[in-house]
């Protein structure tokens, strides 16, 4: 047995909390979502096995789910907005990509994921779709449930009651995991089922079909409310999918050594095969791209694709937004030359960090980012300036074409010029004597000269600066950075101070 780490956490979207549960570590992340009215440890013993197979885990309870807040308002419940939660919480995370899976409600989410946002999700792990073929049972067993809590709540009370006379320490896990199904508040109960019953319950098959991510789909047989017909009308649907047919309902609950195993096998083969690149480009600004094969060492142009790489590359137009990559030709190989130094290394990350978050838009034009990225990655390997001033004058004047300009020179409420000594971040820069607010910072005249010399490329007066001019003027400059991107740079703190 394999011990990984587990933690629990919570995102807030929409003023909502959400909790979730992390297990393991690294970058090979996988999102599992539950069934309804179902609590994410139901997915315990599966999370737990991906994790000591190499797989960052995590499991969420949706709103109105488990430890999640529950509403009364069945407006907040629709699939669009369960997967509207899960990017949320791949964003909190810093997850560029995930496999996204689940069981029955999980996994009709998942697929409301991948049309949302098809650049997010690696691949599909999908368990007892609900689709066409379910309506018919579905109706059937869930609008009692919705009735009875909405028109006869004492009843869903005295069963939550009941339920929480049990000793939970003798029941086993599985026991355990119905008895929190049962316990269920009338009020988000009613909320939850008549936002899913009368809402969409997953996208259409024409959508389905658009679907270009890796999928791995499991049907049962003898399950009405989970037809195997379901799940293998979707593995046909979906172009690069696989159909694994289980035992019954409870063999993932049971038995999961085989299921396990070809779970763990299947992110296994998406983390040595494909990947998703992140392009800042001239003219279509950020594209995010899919390398075929590019973590095979036999890749013909995996080695293009690192990080820091000036590159000239022919892409292929995806259905849904997310191109493939089918030609690549170095232009310049800064990466190289980056990697060797960890202090370089640190400060270009931050810079490809920023230029990411302050081009929003994708394919929208960003040619003043992209010219200013690429000299401020020359100007870092050809070795003639430091790589923290480089970095700093490249974030000031990232800051300056986004709109974030700082005044230096003038006040920037009033606009009075002269040489203030009031700093504040959420202001835009100098502040005189009379616009001063209480919690500015008053740095040293040396540092806002140093900071206007920065942000007017003056490289004659950036080399004057002492080592605590250049301090003090990067902390300013990453709090204006953090202030106006309104999160920090998970890349920073490993800049070496």
């Amino acid at each position: 047995m394999v011990l990984v780490s587990e933690r629990v956490g919570q995102v807030f979207v929409g003023g909502w909390r959400l909790e979730l549960t992390e297990y393991g570590s690294g970058e090979r992340w996988v999102v599992l979502l539950h069934g309804q009215l179902m609590p994410r440890r139901m997915h315990e013993p599966l999370a737990r096995a991906l994790a000591a197979a190499g797989n960052h885990v995590v499991t969420l309870d949706l709103l109105g789910h488990g430890r999640s807040d529950r509403p009364d308002d069945p407006l907040l419940y629709s699939m669009t907005a369960f997967a509207e939660q899960v990017v949320a919480v791949l964003d909190d995370l810093g997850a560029e990509q995930a496999v996204v899976g689940g069981t029955s409600l999980g996994a009709n989410v998942a697929l409301e994921t991948a049309v949302l946002a098809p650049e997010r999700v690696r691949a599909l792990l999908v368990e007892m779709p609900v689709l066409d073929n379910a309506l018919d049972a579905c109706l059937v067993a869930f609008s009692p449930l919705m009735f009875a809590a909405r028109y006869a709540p004492l009843s869903v009370d005295l069963v939550r009651r009941a339920i929480g006379l049990v000793p939970r320490r003798l029941v086993p896990f599985w026991g355990g995991i119905v008895l929190d199904t049962l316990s269920q508040r009338p009020g988000p109960m009613a909320a939850t089922m008549h936002g899913l019953l009368f809402g969409r319950i997953a996208p259409p098959a024409h959508v389905r079909e658009t679907l270009e991510m890796p999928a791995l789909v499991v049907g049962h047989p003898h399950d009405p409310i989970h037809p195997a017909a379901d799940a293998a009308m979707l593995a046909e649907e979906l172009p690069g999918s696989r159909f694994v047919a289980s035992r019954s309902i409870l063999e993932w609950r049971f038995a999961p050594e085989r299921l396990d195993t070809v779970a763990a096998e299947f992110c296994d083969e998406l983390a040595e095969a494909d990947r998703i690149i992140t392009l800042l480009t001239r003219r279509h600004g950020v594209v995010r791209a899919v390398g075929r094969g590019v973590r095979r060492t036999s890749s013909k142009f995996g080695s293009r694709l690192e990080p820091f790489t000036h590159v000239d590359l022919q892409l292929a137009e995806g259905r849904k937004g997310l191109d493939t990559i089918t030609q690549a030709v170095t232009l310049e190989p800064y990466g190289a030359r980056i990697t060797a130094d960890y202090d370089c290394y640190t400060n270009a990350s931050v810079m490809l960090e920023t230029a990411e978050r302050l081009v929003a838009e994708e394919r929208e034009p960003s040619v003043q980012q992209y010219l200013l990225l690429v000299g401020a990655l020359r100007a870092m390997t050809d070795g003639t300036r430091g790589a923290g001033d480089v970095r700093d004058s490249f974030l000031l004047r990232s800051l300056a074409v986004a709109g974030y300009a700082p005044s230096f020179a003038a006040c920037a409420r009033c606009g009075v010029v002269g040489a203030h000594r009031a700093f504040h971040p959420a202001h835009g820069g100098m502040l005189c004597a009379d616009c001063k607010i209480p919690g500015s910072a008053s740095p040293a005249d040396a540092t806002v000269t140093h900071l206007g010399a920065l942000l007017a490329g003056e490289w004659d007066v950036v080399g004057q600066a002492d080592d605590r001019t250049r301090r003090e003027a990067a902390t300013l400059v990453s709090a204006y950075l953090s202030w106006h991107l309104e999160r920090a740079l998970r890349s920073m703190p490993l800049v070496p101070r």
